[in-house]
């Protein structure tokens, strides 16, 4: 029996108390611990156990690629020639956030010249792997601020023409007590969001929010919107792509979260063009149902496949660079 690899756990601080923890499975956040006047509050979903990490089906708090979201049927036309993905059990016929052993299966390499408040965590993905084309290299960066703020960074470069869309997956909760998040507030900056068959696949309509269930362009209970989704169409809970609104310079604003009691809000501003909101009506144990959402900034889904989706071809020569902050305000 092959052992698994050790998993090593780092820390970023500042010295007003803002605190991130990470492993290097993943390249995983683990805990977003802020300095409440109740105390340490971590606001994401996490593990008990660093080796919990290993056995997790839910990508938590994981760098998703090489494409994070899905790709129709595992494959895609990349100049002129079909491409064939691996493609895994539970996400119907498609390539799910890179396939079966994904970025967020690898361990990736923290960088030793790290300081109190950063940390960069790097990987390397052979040519072929899960049946993407090119080698390529990634790096993610977290960065914390004494303003209250956590910033990711991703990088990649390439040999040849290849498709790259790197997400985080932490699930937000910001009561921080894992138990649910349809009494938080949610307010996303998107005016239209991508249509999806059953399979949860982009048909490639772009359609507007207006009159819809997706209309959360003013702060509302979240609970109400899923209650007009469920009645509206029958699905349960969100795992739907919005359109993030163009934003006047490099980050645009992308969502607004404020826990149950009002006492903590969380702005996202990203340089991404979508954002995946999946209110996690499908945990399970050790969580369970609704207790936390992910806010995931993004590429559209399947935008390999849909022409009219934003590009996401990455070339040599190129440096795919793409940011997203979170902000805290209590």
């Amino acid at each position: 029996m092959v052992a698994k690899p050790e998993i090593h756990q780092s820390e970023i601080t500042t010295p007003s108390g803002l605190q991130v923890e990470l492993i290097d499975l993943g390249a995983t956040i683990t805990s977003i611990k802020l300095p409440m006047k109740s105390g340490a509050r971590n606001v994401v979903l996490s593990y008990p156990e660093p080796e919990m990490y290993q056995k997790d089906n839910y990508f938590l708090g994981s760098t998703c690629g090489r494409y994070a979201g899905r790709i129709g049927h595992g494959r895609f036309n990349l100049a002129g020639k079909l491409v064939n993905l691996e493609t895994q059990s539970g996400s119907g016929p498609h390539t799910l956030h890179g396939g079966p052993i994904g970025f967020s299966r690898r361990k990736w390499k923290l960088d030793p010249q790290r300081s109190l408040q950063s940390a960069e965590f790097r990987l390397s993905s052979t040519h072929g792997e899960q049946g993407f084309p090119g080698n390529l290299k990634v790096k993610v960066r977290y960065e914390v601020f004494d303003s209250m703020k956590l910033g990711i960074d991703f990088f990649a470069k390439t040999d040849m023409p290849t498709i790259v869309n790197l997400a985080n997956h932490s699930y937000f909760n910001l009561d921080g007590d894992a138990k649910d998040i349809r009494n938080h507030y949610l307010c996303l900056n998107a005016d239209e969001y991508t249509i999806q068959d059953t399979s949860l696949l982009p048909t490639g309509e772009i359609r507007s929010v207006e009159n819809s269930p997706f209309d959360l362009r003013e702060p509302d209970l979240l609970g109400n919107q899923i209650s007009k989704l469920e009645t509206s169409s029958g699905s349960s809970g969100f795992d739907h792509n919005f359109v993030l609104r163009s934003g006047s310079d490099n980050l645009r604003e992308a969502a607004e979260l404020t826990s149950s009691k009002r006492d903590l809000t969380m702005r996202i501003c990203t340089n991404q063009p979508g954002l995946q909101l999946y209110t996690g009506q499908y945990l399970k144990e050790p969580f369970g149902e609704w207790s936390g959402l992910c806010l995931e900034t993004q590429a559209f889904p399947d935008s390999p496949n849909q022409p009219d989706f934003p590009f996401s071809i990455l070339e040599p020569g190129q440096i795919y660079r793409k940011k997203t902050v979170f902000s805290f305000e209590f």
